[in-house]
């Protein structure tokens, strides 16, 4: 058994995972392997987290060759006693503010998409994870689907940016967003841009109504919500907007795929995690 192979197994027997926090001698180990120039464009304080964002399979891979690396995401503490609702749940595509438990208690951490780096896999089997910092389940997921949302969210053209930004509909989206906060599980978009077609651009939108958020008198709350929404969109020229409310359990992951809806996110992001009321399945 080569050196290599030793240490990957060490580093499985330490209990590696996603989520895991790099002890600070894996840190110094990793910045005397790179001369002391890590990483090179921020830096990285004796209190901030070193999480390891990396997938469980590839963290734990038996074939030292197949995973040489793992990433890394820096988080910070955050001194203020209350987190910015607006980067929580992967509501902001660039900060994410979420919760830690450091030696039992519940702290608040912040952490940017770009703080982000590679780490020698081979150092995780010099020590175990940090006992002291760990991110329960929930705060995971949503920072790991912070993450991966970054490359799925939907991008717009300049014609269409500047048709919003002339019209100011982003305020009134946000406003919309902002109102609703507490009763959207998240808005959907499909987005066409059609080359010699008037309108250019077509919208469709789905607005996710959380499973208990949803009224007796669903009708009602249905076309309110779609009018509120479309109102938003009055004079912006070139976008053809239609928006449809609908409950959670009825919004299937299958439709997202073959709809080709994305979570609208053109930093108006309005995806938030809950598990409890979720898109349904697809079948």
């Amino acid at each position: 058994m080569t050196d290599a192979e030793v240490r990957v197994n060490q580093l499985r027997e330490h209990g590696w995972r996603q989520g895991s926090v790099l002890p600070k001698s894996v840190i110094d180990a990793a910045r005397a392997q790179a001369d002391g120039h890590w990483p090179a464009h921020f830096s990285v304080a004796e209190d901030d987290w070193l999480i390891v964002v990396s997938h469980a399979c590839d963290i734990r891979n038996p074939k030292p060759d197949n995973e040489p690396i793992v990433e890394v995401l820096v988080a910070r503490l955050h001194a203020k006693k209350k987190a910015d609702s607006r980067a929580t749940f992967g509501k902001n595509s660039r900060t994410l503010h979420f919760e830690g438990q450091q030696s039992g208690t519940t702290v608040k951490l912040v952490a940017s998409a770009f703080e982000r780096f590679a780490v020698d896999r081979l150092l995780l089997g010099d020590a175990p994870p940090d006992p002291q910092r760990q991110i329960r389940d929930l705060p995971l997921r949503i920072l790991i689907s912070w993450i991966t949302k970054r490359y799925q969210r939907q991008g717009f053209s300049d014609d269409f940016d500047r048709g919003v930004n002339t019209a100011k509909a982003k305020d009134r989206v946000n406003d919309f967003l902002t109102t609703h906060a507490k009763t959207l599980l998240g808005v959907f978009i499909a987005f066409a841009d059609r080359v010699n077609v008037t309108p250019r651009f077509h919208a469709e939108f789905r607005l996710v109504v959380k499973t208990a958020a949803v009224q007796a008198s669903w009708t009602a709350q249905e076309t309110t919500l779609v009018n509120a929404f479309e109102a938003c969109w009055r004079g912006v020229e070139g976008v053809d907007v239609d928006a449809v409310a609908v409950q959670a359990n009825h919004f299937s992951i299958g439709e997202m795929t073959e709809g080709k809806f994305q979570k609208f996110d053109r930093d108006w992001i309005s995806y938030e995690f809950d598990p409890m009321s979720g898109p349904a399945p697809g079948s």
